[in-house]
């Protein structure tokens, strides 16, 4: 498995592993979307901040799981 897990995750823990994996692609995604919506038109800026707010929600949720 990826030695790029962070150090408080153990490997043996799959939904620790899964969430390793998932949250840091996801903020990707999110920061790639903001960066395309911010080009595009600057007046769709609420609607990225929606997008990341959401998106720290999840994130939270899996950390809590």
């Amino acid at each position: 498995f990826p030695a790029d897990l962070p150090p408080s995750i153990p490997s043996s823990d799959p939904t620790g592993r899964k969430a390793a994996v998932a949250v840091p692609a996801a903020v990707n995604a999110a920061r790639i979307q903001q960066r395309v919506i911010v080009k595009n038109r600057k007046c769709h800026r609420a609607q990225a901040d929606k997008t990341i707010s959401l998106l720290n929600t999840f994130i939270f949720t899996i950390a809590v799981k």
